[in-house]
C-alpha cells in the first residue's frame, strides 16, 4: 500500500480538474495499464455534489444487506468504523463493498452519511445501492453507487479498513480517489504532486486542439493540429518524468511547460 505523503495543496489542486484530465495526466507516467485504475461505469454519481470534483482518501468496509445474519457471522459495530476512520488522514471518502451477489438493499442513507461527514468524510462510494437520495442531495454529500433502493434490509458492517473490490478496482484504506460526473479514478500517491502540476498544461493542450477545429471547421489543418498536440504532450510527459525521477516538486501555481 502506497503511503506517500500528499499535501493539502495537492488535494486542492486536483479538485480543480475533472477525472478525465487527471486520468490523462496519470497515463503519462506509465505506472499501470490504461484500462485499470478507475471504477467501472456501473458506479455512477448519484447526487449533484458528486458531479463536481471530490478528492479524498479511502476508508473502506465490507457490508451485507440481504438475509438474516446468522449467529456465527462476523459483524463490526458501526461506531468501531467511525473510531477507526482516524487511521487515515482527512479528507476521507468512505468506500463500501457489498458482499451480496447481486446487491439487494441500501448500504448508505441519511443517518450514516451524516455521521461519516461529521468524521471528516467528503463523500461515499458503494458497489451496491443507497437510499435517502433527497436528504443526501440537501446535505450536498457526494455519493457514487450502483443506484437507489427504498430499504436498508439487513444491513451490517462485516470488516472495516480492509482491501475492497468496487467497480472492478481494488481499493485499500488510504488509497487516493478523485471522482466527479464522469466516475472515479485512483490517483497513485507517489506521483500525485506531479499529476496535479500537469493538469493545467493538459487542459491547455486540449484547448489548443479544440480551438483549431472550432475556428476553422473542415478547413483545419488536421496533420498539423495532431502533430502539434502529440509534440506538446510528449514535452509535458518528458518534463514531468524528469522532475518526478529527480524528486523535484514543481510549483503548483505555474504551468509545467513554457507557454
Amino acid at each position: 500500500m502506497d503511503r506517500t505523503a500528499v499535501s493539502r495543496e495537492v488535494i486542492e489542486k486536483l479538485a480543480q480538474y475533472t477525472t478525465p484530465t487527471v486520468s490523462n495526466v496519470i497515463e503519462l507516467f506509465d505506472l499501470r495499464p490504461r484500462d485499470e485504475g478507475f471504477l467501472a461505469g456501473e458506479i455512477r454519481p448519484l447526487t449533484e455534489a458528486a458531479r463536481r470534483p471530490t478528492v479524498g482518501y479511502a476508508v473502506t468496509a465490507t457490508v451485507r444487506t440481504s438475509s438474516v445474519p446468522h449467529s456465527e457471522e462476523r459483524e463490526t459495530p458501526f461506531p468501531q468504523h467511525l473510531h477507526r476512520l482516524r487511521e487515515v488522514e482527512a479528507p476521507r471518502i468512505v468506500v463500501f463493498q457489498d458482499l451480496d451477489d447481486p446487491p439487494r438493499s441500501a448500504t448508505l442513507g441519511e443517518c450514516m452519511a451524516t455521521a461519516y461527514r461529521a468524521m471528516g468524510c467528503v463523500g461515499a462510494i458503494s458497489s451496491g445501492y443507497v437510499r435517502d437520495l433527497e436528504e443526501l442531495e440537501r446535505g450536498q454529500f457526494p455519493v457514487f453507487a450502483r443506484g437507489t433502493v427504498a430499504s436498508h434490509g439487513y444491513f451490517r458492517l462485516v470488516d472495516v479498513m480492509v482491501p475492497v473490490e468496487v467497480g472492478n478496482a481494488r481499493i485499500s484504506s488510504g488509497t487516493l480517489l478523485h471522482g466527479d460526473a464522469n466516475g472515479v479514478v485512483i490517483v497513485p500517491r507517489n506521483v500525485a504532486h506531479w499529476v496535479a502540476a500537469g493538469c493545467e498544461d493538459y487542459v491547455r493542450l486540449e484547448a489548443e486542439f479544440l480551438r483549431e477545429f472550432e475556428a476553422k471547421g473542415e478547413l483545419a489543418d488536421l496533420d498539423r493540429v495532431h502533430s502539434l498536440f502529440q509534440e506538446r504532450k510528449a514535452a509535458l510527459r518528458s518534463r514531468l518524468l524528469s522532475m518526478w525521477k529527480r524528486r523535484r516538486y514543481p510549483d503548483l501555481s505555474r504551468p509545467v511547460l513554457d507557454w
